[in-house]
């Protein structure tokens, strides 16, 4: 699918192939609209360039990508771009047609499985993990540093300030592995210096965000991309959320066994600890065990 060849080229494009590559990513409605000669005026570049481009991704052309590109639009793009519903709709017909489109953009998420499996082989075969992001996005890189570590990867998560970024660097070899979440609500120039200075060391990084042209993607060894677009116009997190639990369940699979023993031992420490505290029922722990599948 184009958008996956898209992401899978973007860190080799040349800055002209980006700038089409852009383009298509964050305007896939108009540009299934136009033709080569169309979209090189929008953009103001000669339209070779676009042929050469669609060349590049593995298209015969501009017209054999700009096909994949309407089919992509009429069949996974449609909801998106509804009308408001009626404004006479209650608030619980309004919430059911959420409900309903949330579960058709989670359905439709489309990622590279290639990148997703080298993204699970590095997690892995890394030392450490290291989760940072900015803003917001740290509050997630926190959320999956606690996850991964409840598999038995040894994980922790950073503040995305240039003195936490700076002592941690000091710590980094080739077996660390940095993954930066982004959101794209703010400012993320310590996130790029933190992917520079991190890779200086020998570390391997790995960005996932809602676009790939945003910087962090730019920058990372390998990046994965969890479309964000929404009929309110707005981004949104979820599918970003969805495609890390991808990742860690690809982990799980490839050695369930230390996921296992871990999460015992951690349902263990909790045990150890209501054994001190009368408060807690006991039914409580029984009822973890049932979620974790340990009973």
């Amino acid at each position: 699918m184009f958008k996956t060849r898209i992401q899978e080229k973007y860190g080799s494009l040349s800055a002209r192939f980006r700038v089409i590559a852009d383009y298509i990513l964050e305007h896939t409605l108009e540009a299934s609209f136009l033709t080569a000669t169309e979209l090189a005026r929008q953009l103001k570049i000669d339209p070779a360039t676009v042929v050469r481009f669609s060349q590049e991704l593995g298209y015969s052309g501009y017209r054999d990508l700009a096909r994949e590109i309407k089919r992509y639009v009429s069949t996974e793009l449609t909801t998106r771009y509804q009308r408001p519903v009626a404004e006479a709709q209650s608030l619980e017909e309004r919430i059911e047609h959420l409900i309903a489109e949330q579960s058709d953009r989670v359905l439709s998420l489309k990622a590279s499985s290639a990148a997703l499996a080298e993204a699970v082989r590095r997690i892995q075969a890394a030392r450490q993990v290291i989760f940072t992001g900015a803003g917001e996005a740290g509050h997630l890189a926190e959320l999956w540093a606690t996850w991964f570590t409840l598999i038995g990867i040894p994980s922790r998560s950073l503040q995305a300030s240039p003195d936490r970024l700076g002592l941690a660097a000091e710590e980094v070899d080739a077996g660390t592995l940095l993954i930066v979440l982004s959101l794209g609500l703010v400012s993320e120039s310590d996130l790029i210096y933190a992917l520079r200075v991190f890779k200086e060391h020998g570390a391997y990084t790995l960005a996932v965000l809602p676009s790939p042209t945003l910087l962090p993607a730019r920058e990372a060894d390998l990046h994965l991309v969890a479309e964000a677009q929404t009929p309110s116009g707005y981004p949104g997190w979820d599918n970003l959320v969805v495609l890390m639990s991808l990742l860690w369940q690809a982990v799980i699979f490839l050695d369930p066994e230390r996921a296992r023993q871990h999460l015992q031992q951690h349902l263990s420490a909790m045990h150890l600890l209501q054994s001190h505290n009368g408060e807690n029922p006991p039914e409580d722990l029984a009822a973890l065990k049932r979620l974790w599948q340990m009973e």
